[in-house]
């Protein structure tokens, strides 16, 4: 007897998940004794045990730069996202050890749970990815607006908030149907958004950001960014613009307020680049006090007694224990001793820092407000020269000269945005800083080892990997077309943007649109499908408008000589492009295995069925179970199939054998959308042995959305063959 079984059980258990935590962050309590941290900057996590102070804790690597984790009490596991690695590690609580690793989309960083699914936001893909909690098999890939980061799921868990950190809009998603159902704004202004924390009691949700004067055509420190806690309403889903807080009116000025936490009427907002926590009376929308904690804090838990909060401070490695009765630091505990080189490190806190008056006056704005992590805010500002789009600090080290109109031929001269924009009184003694316009000018470099630090920082910086590259034939034929005219000496592309960091070191005079022309600096294309807008203007907001509404005789005005799929294929490659392996983040595996999966159809549905064959006197018994998943409400029908006649018959319900008929069909079984990949297993059927002896019968087992025809091979969502010999 020849029988296939597919071995589902041993990795499939039932049960009903209790949430640790309902929102992202990067430090949870599991008990009143054991409090655990993700470490981004040691890329490993810690647990540590608050009877001791920190002195027994256990740190385990995890994967590079990781940012949040989340806690499944039922399968005592934690999972951590590791951003720059692009995986999901899993940790196995009890036994202190990693279970394994699961890819994802590009640069995951938060996580929640569900019931019986993990949610994971990824920032630089636009999407929140859905895990079966128990066998780690993707079940779906939901598109959202840019920059996905912070999420929070309602009591009823019945929806998804998810914020989107350049943006300032918030993702409704539906966790039945998998979809957003509707987007809030909190203003065109708002950005750095990252936590959503839900008051289920009064029905209002509260979201930490930065309002950015970008429009504002004389910036000066204190005009440019302004700290608030937005307010929305949660039976309306939409947001109570009059109701915000303004931190710095309530408090006082504070950079990147990217955490928060509720406690009965008391809201603690963790200010990541002034180092600092506000805490906020809700009732009166008055401060209570402010208090002093570690190097940006960038995670808050509150204990079960409500007498303590925990302040993750990241570049410390430090937990800062607020007493909530005296508003004071009680203590701090160790959680790590960040890895990086001392120079690094002290680089990284000045850059993200608005505490030191020395980079920024009255704590209002540090150099991470506009390049948090490095990286781009995706917004246009006001400069003397004109607009001008912030660009990716990520690989600038190897790509002076500096800033759009190239004046700044080593990163050192950032004193110069120090002093003026950010109103600090700057990093280098003696001499004013210079604006060098050519080499025989002063350097910057050496005199000063915190600018030297921040250099050495800027030049750790790496692009996170990806794995999402095209396996489509016909989008990898289209790149590769694309890069035959970008090396085109016609098409003329590679004349300024030269291999390997497609630029070429120089400034050109630019035509405007007015007629005019500027000495513009050549960007680099790494990296192009994360960077937008585009031009020095951010004047194009995608790729296309780049090369089509440029004027006719700027150097990207090439729509008149190419056709309209050798523009499609110029802009596939351009995408395409890919930074140099020393830019790049390397993949850190070491020993650590994948977690057991299934193949997963990332599309809507996937079914997998266990058939086996027992023997009882002379009579077969035939059992049937099956794993079903999906997005959507699905049918699914079993179609069997006898080799040697070539008939064909369906199961019902009840595993009646009916013969196929294109006009009466019913399903095998039905399911309510979405459904989490659970087992289902159908009645015993006795066959006669001596009726199929020797004979061999085909499984066929079909999914397709609820009401759809299986005959229309058009609208099957999964399909599975099994075949038996009885």
């Amino acid at each position: 007897m020849l029988v296939k079984i597919f071995q589902l059980a041993a990795y499939f258990v039932l049960t009903n998940t209790v949430l640790a935590a309902d929102r992202t962050s990067s430090i949870l309590l599991l008990d009143d004794s054991t409090i655990v941290v993700a470490n981004s900057h040691s890329h490993t996590i810690s647990f540590v045990d608050l009877n001791d102070q920190g002195s027994g804790k256990i740190e385990i690597d995890v994967g590079k730069s990781p940012q949040t984790l989340a806690y499944d009490s039922a399968l005592d596991r934690l999972w951590v996202a590791n951003q720059a690695e692009n995986t999901l590690t899993i940790i196995s609580v009890s036994d202190k050890s990693v279970e394994g690793q699961i890819e994802t989309a590009q640069s995951p960083f938060g996580v929640v749970f569900d019931d019986s699914v993990a949610y994971i936001t990824n920032q630089k893909s636009n999407l929140v990815q859905v895990f079966d909690l128990n066998n780690f098999t993707l079940i779906a890939s939901i598109p959202v607006s840019s920059a996905p980061r912070g999420m929070s799921l309602s009591k009823n868990k019945n929806t998804l908030f998810v914020t989107h950190f350049s943006s300032g809009e918030i993702s409704v998603i539906d966790t039945a149907q998998l979809s957003v159902i509707k987007i809030i704004s909190l203003g065109s202004r708002a950005g750095l958004t990252q936590a959503f924390v839900i008051d289920e009691g009064e029905a209002v949700a509260y979201v930490p950001n930065t309002m950015r004067n970008s429009d504002n055509k004389n910036l000066i420190f204190d005009n440019t960014v302004f700290p608030f806690v937005s307010i929305i309403d949660l039976n309306k889903l939409s947001h109570l613009r009059e109701e915000r807080i303004a931190l710095d009116i309530i408090d006082k000025p504070v950079g990147l307020p990217l955490e928060a936490a509720l406690q009965n009427s008391i809201l603690y907002v963790a200010n990541a680049a002034s180092n600092d926590l506000t805490i906020i009376d809700l009732k009166s929308k008055k401060s209570l006090a402010h208090v002093e904690v570690g190097s940006f804090p960038s995670g808050i838990d509150i204990s079960e007694s409500g007498r303590e909060i925990y302040i993750h401070n990241s570049l410390d490695g430090t937990i800062s224990v607020v007493d909530t009765e005296a508003f004071i630091v009680s203590s701090v505990i160790e959680s790590t001793v960040i890895s990086a080189s001392s120079a690094v490190l002290n680089g990284q806190k000045l850059f993200h820092s608005s505490d030191d008056t020395r980079m920024s006056k009255d704590q209002w704005i540090a150099c991470a407000t506009c390049h948090f992590g490095g990286e781009a805010d995706n917004v246009n500002w006001f400069f003397p020269g004109g607009l001008r789009n912030t660009p990716s600090l990520i690989g600038a080290t190897d790509t002076g000269p500096f800033h759009w109109s190239g004046n700044l031929d080593e990163i050192q001269d950032v004193e110069d945005t120090i002093r003026k924009l950010q109103g600090g009184t700057g990093l280098v003694f003696g001499s004013s800083n210079c604006l060098p316009s050519c080499d025989t000018a002063e350097k910057n470099a050496g005199r000063s080892s915190d600018l030297d630090d921040i250099t050495a920082y800027l030049g750790s910086l790496k692009f996170s990997t990806d794995y999402q590259k095209s396996n489509d034939k016909k989008e990898i034929e289209s790149i590769s077309r694309g890069r035959e005219l970008f090396f085109d000496k016609n098409v003329g592309c590679s004349d300024c943007h030269k291999p390997p960091f497609y630029m070429d070191n120089k400034n050109h005079m630019m035509p405007q649109v007015n007629s005019s022309s500027k000495s513009l600096n050549t960007p680099s294309l790494m990296r192009l499908s994360i960077s937008s807008p585009y031009l020095h203007d951010g004047s194009a907001r995608t790729l296309p408008e780049v090369l089509t509404s440029a004027p006719l005789n700027s150097v990207h005005g090439v729509q008149e000589s190419l056709t309209s799929q050798q523009l499609t294929d110029l802009i596939a490659f351009t995408e395409a492009i890919e930074p140099p392996t020393q830019m790049v983040v390397e993949r850190e595996y070491s020993e650590l295995t994948v977690p057991q999966k299934f193949d997963s159809l990332a599309a809507r549905a996937k079914v997998d069925f266990e058939i086996n064959l027992e023997y009882d006197d002379n009579d077969i018994i035939l059992k049937i179970g099956y794993r079903h998943g999906a997005n959507v409400e699905t049918d699914t029908y079993l179609v069997v199939e006898d080799n040697l006649s070539g008939k064909y018959w369906l199961l019902d319900e009840f595993l009646n054998l009916n013969d196929i008929n294109t006009s009466n069909y019913t399903p095998t079984s039905s399911n309510g959308g979405p459904s989490y990949y659970q087992l289902y297993s159908f009645p015993e059927v006795r066959v006669a042995n001596l009726d199929v002896a020797g004979q061999i019968f085909t499984f066929h087992t079909i999914t397709l959305e609820k009401g759809a025809s299986p005959y229309a091979i058009e609208s099957w969502l999964s399909y599975e063959i099994d075949e038996l010999k009885f």
